[in-house]
């Protein structure tokens, strides 16, 4: 979280669940709101394990959401978006 203070990052990729004691508690909604806060132009992808959990991203600022996803399908989307 600090370091999306200190730097621009153009790619942010977070799971929504992060283990416990990550960060003081944080999960990937909140690194998402805070990359989104630090430079709106930051792109932000949620990963998850977890179908249920896409409910949980409605809302949040992000860009991409993978529920389970094929990895090609995910690697595909990030080889885009550097080309860009």
């Amino acid at each position: 979280m600090r370091a999306m203070v200190e730097h621009n990052y153009d790619l942010v990729i977070t799971d929504i669940r992060l283990s416990e004691g990550y960060s003081d508690n944080q999960d990937g909604r909140e690194i998402a709101i805070a990359a989104k806060k630090s430079n709106p132009k930051t792109k932000v992808i949620i990963l998850t394990g977890y179908w249920n959990m896409t409910l949980f991203a409605s809302g949040l600022p992000f860009d991409a959401i993978f529920a389970k996803a094929d990895i090609h399908e995910f690697l595909k989307y990030i080889e885009e978006f550097l080309a860009k």
